[in-house]
């Protein structure tokens, strides 16, 4: 994993100066992005398919548990707080299928 040093550091005998690259292996390299000492570098060609997909995501524009929640809530739903959005879809679904089929 390719890292950039934040601050220049001395490990096991070698000497790290600030702004230069290096390879390293992965777990020294977290430890260090965590401590502050070094940053991850990402290619550009990586880092571009990462927002890519991160913008597929968002178009998709997938409700969180909690907006499900406020949205049974809205309809009227009587259901638990804090359960899985799986939950909240399923009780969505039967409430619509019951106004469809005119049992409210």
């Amino acid at each position: 994993m390719k890292i950039k040093m934040l601050m220049t550091t001395n490990y096991k005998g070698a000497f790290f100066e600030a702004n230069s690259v290096h390879e390293m292996d992965e777990i020294t390299a977290k430890r260090w992005q965590k401590n502050g000492l070094a940053k991850v570098q990402v290619s550009k060609k990586v880092e571009k398919v990462e927002v890519e997909a991160k913008e597929k995501k968002s178009d998709k524009a997938i409700p969180t548990a909690k907006e499900l929640f406020v949205q049974c809530k809205e309809l009227g739903i009587d259901i638990k707080p804090k359960l899985k959005a799986e939950e909240y879809v399923e009780a969505i679904a039967k409430f619509n299928k019951t106004k469809e089929d005119g049992r409210e």
